[in-house]
């Protein structure tokens, strides 16, 4: 599973994250300095496997940690969501800045481990690769959770008030419509951060198999994990 670069100049097989060749020190790829964050996001929609390229040889991995930040928003927002039927909290909002906190935590730790391990499983088989490339790979492809923290879940709560995040009546019997509208919306921002991320594993790895499991595997835990965090983060307190 080897995901070399072949140098023009001496043949050298390379890593493919590489700048020069390991041999002869020619440059072997353009030199990527700075991640530009909107020409990326127009990226991940237009061309995914370019924006991951260049994210993968970027030197700085800047705005991941900004992202990610954004992003637990969301992941804390779809808790909420799950609490509702789960854990039945007085209100889902009490505790917020430590639940956001926990959440943060918890997520760093599942991405940083996510990333550590599939470098080592990728490495027993003979691909180089590194973890931060790997963490970037994971935070870009849930990129469109930005918008769903910044801009669709201000929607949602505008729209439903309070009955976001009830049972009685549920948003889908108070405005069945919208409901199902911004429901639809959130189920295509997940199906495309998911292709994102086979489409980023890919691009590392080129190995098409591995990418696909790997990326629906990935996407599981996150579902584990949210769900896990409705109960813990409103039941156990």
């Amino acid at each position: 599973m080897k995901n070399v670069v072949v140098c023009n100049h001496c043949g050298k097989e390379n890593d493919y994250y590489s700048l020069n060749c390991s041999e002869c020190r020619a440059y072997i790829r353009g030199h990527v300095y700075n991640i530009d964050l909107w020409h990326t996001f127009s990226q991940l929609l237009e061309s995914p496997k370019e924006a991951f390229t260049n994210i993968v040889f970027s030197d700085h991995k800047n705005f991941v940690i900004p992202l990610f930040l954004v992003i637990v928003f969301k992941f804390l927002f779809n808790i909420m969501f799950f609490a509702a039927y789960t854990s039945r909290p007085a209100s889902v909002y009490n505790n917020l800045p430590g639940n956001y906190i926990v959440t943060v935590v918890a997520f760093f730790i599942t991405l940083l481990v996510i990333s550590f391990l599939i470098n080592r499983i990728l490495k027993m088989f003979g691909s180089n690769g590194r973890t931060k490339d790997y963490f970037a790979i994971l935070v870009y492809s849930l990129f469109l959770y930005t918008i769903g923290a910044i801009v669709l879940y201000p929607v949602e709560f505008i729209v439903f008030g309070p009955y976001l995040h009830s049972l009685s009546p549920t948003p889908f019997v108070l405005k069945p419509s919208i409901a199902y509208i911004l429901s639809g919306i959130e189920i295509l921002f997940v199906v495309w951060s998911v292709f994102l991320l086979i489409t980023g594993l890919f691009v590392q790895t080129k190995n098409k198999l591995f990418s696909i499991i790997a990326g629906l595997i990935i996407n599981i835990l996150y579902f584990a994990i949210t769900y896990a965090g409705s109960i813990l983060l409103f039941k156990l307190r």
